[in-house]
């Protein structure tokens, strides 16, 4: 007899036993009084919007903040996470790639569409909405073809005033990537330049602004590209660029940084010394496609003819 077999027989002299007991189990009656001391619990599900990428607040609103999802719209809470109440849903678009709320005005809301994480799974966006009503309602404000979205940073003092780090499609070297800038709440957009990588492969993925003086920003660009059976990461554009007039001209920082092709970076800034600025930085070995025997191409070629 194979295992199989063994095991099917055995689950059925264990079904016969319970048939035969079943009388004396089911006639017993049931005594409420033992179901008291039970408290129910939630258990789930966890993941009901897939992965929370971001989360923003306001100082004004202590209790109110926002949590983002990557695939399942926007939460918000107004007692400090007892509950949630779900927004963004009547938009198009699901997945987000940041939030942030003015920090001047509670009420406005700025939502980033398409996850930045570029896994083989990614929803894609098509731009930036904002909330004058603390998320009730969003109107688009462009940004349509970044497809996905990092960072987004507000002025401290003018709701006017937004940078938005957008790293571009995740599946080509199409579309618009950079680091834009509105003065006008969002009708219209300047990529920044002065300094920045533009060679249409590179986006800003993060961004950081002084707490004390909000001409000084630091921004990360990132060159990257996923393809069905493998992803680049790196590329000789990217790094850590700083401005001290408010976007208009960017230096590229190099004091203990890596050398060479850099990956993915992340930045944040001390609030209690705006002098120090700390960096995770990808940098270093990259898998290499294998060439079978018989192949005359690499698996993944150079995608200087892609657009």
């Amino acid at each position: 007899m194979s295992h199989k077999s063994v095991k099917t027989a055995l689950a059925l002299a264990v079904l016969v036993a319970l048939t035969a007991a079943a009388p004396g189990l089911y006639g017993q009656k049931l005594d409420r009084n033992v179901l008291q001391s039970i408290h129910y619990r939630e258990i789930g599900p966890t993941r009901q919007s897939g992965r929370f990428v971001d989360f923003a607040w306001c100082a004004l609103q202590p209790k109110t903040f926002y949590a983002a999802t990557a695939s399942g719209h926007l939460w918000k809470t107004v007692n400090n996470g007892i509950s949630f109440t779900p927004l963004f849903t009547h938009e198009q678009i699901f997945s987000i790639g940041d939030v942030a709320v003015a920090p001047s005005n509670p009420d406005i809301i700025w939502v980033g569409t398409g996850e930045e994480c570029p896994r083989n799974s990614i929803a894609w966006g098509d731009g930036i909405y904002k909330s004058v009503d603390g998320g009730k309602s969003f109107t688009h404000m462009g940004l349509k073809s970044t497809q996905s979205i990092g960072r987004i940073i507000p002025h401290p003092t003018d709701p006017d005033i937004v940078y938005v780090a957008a790293a571009g499609p995740t599946w080509g070297y199409s579309g618009d990537r950079g680091l834009f800038k509105t003065t006008d709440g969002g009708k219209s957009w300047l990529k920044l330049a002065g300094g920045l990588p533009d060679d249409g492969r590179t986006g800003a993925i993060d961004l950081v602004i002084h707490p004390d003086n909000p001409d000084v920003l630091y921004v990360s660009f990132w060159q990257r590209i996923r393809r069905p059976w493998r992803f680049d990461s790196g590329g000789p554009n990217g790094g850590i660029f700083k401005t001290t007039d408010a976007g208009s001209t960017w230096t590229r920082l190099t004091a203990g940084i890596p050398e060479g092709d850099l990956g993915r970076i992340g930045l944040a800034i001390s609030r209690s010394n705006p002098e120090v600025l700390a960096a995770v930085i990808e940098h270093g070995f990259q898998p290499q496609p294998t060439i079978r025997e018989g192949q005359t191409q690499k698996p993944n070629p150079d995608y200087d003819d892609m657009s």
